[in-house]
């Protein structure tokens, strides 16, 4: 973490704050009519990954750039990043972190458990994205209970 670095609270497991931004295509700001598609896409995961009883949040990104000078009150700029998906284990930490790619429309499957880099899975394929998420293959989250240090 950075000084003055926001954060989205923090990492159960390790319990240091976590970046607010932690996909990697969130640097990237895309048109509203994208993220509205990527809204969707993602939501399709969240629907498989709740039947099977896996714990979500969806994550949009929003940055705000407001210019002091022009009067009365200024003026800015909102700009929009890809939203994200965070997968839980029951216990509350992060077991894998789901996105869209800018332009491609592809899934973004990072689980940290696997490596580093992320898993790529063409758009038509979200079932595919949901087998990679710890726990969806046994249908439940409850195997993912206590981290093994």
């Amino acid at each position: 973490m950075t000084p003055g670095q926001k954060t989205h609270g923090n990492d159960a497991l390790t319990g240091r704050s976590v970046p607010e931004l932690t996909g990697e295509q969130t640097d990237i700001a895309v048109p509203e009519l994208t993220v509205e598609q990527h809204d969707i896409a993602l939501g399709v995961v969240r629907r498989l990954l709740a039947a099977r009883g896996l714990h979500t949040h969806h994550v949009n990104h929003v940055g705000l750039t407001l210019l002091a000078g022009r009067p009365p009150w200024g003026s800015g700029a909102l700009r929009h990043y890809a939203p994200e998906l965070l997968v839980f284990a029951p216990l509350g930490w992060r077991v894998a972190t789901v996105s869209v790619g800018a332009s491609s429309g592809s899934y973004f499957v990072s689980v940290p458990a696997a490596g580093p880099e992320p898993y790529i899975v063409p758009a038509d394929l979200p079932e595919q994205v949901a087998e990679l998420i710890p726990g969806y293959q046994e249908g439940t989250a409850d195997h993912l209970g206590t981290p093994h240090y």
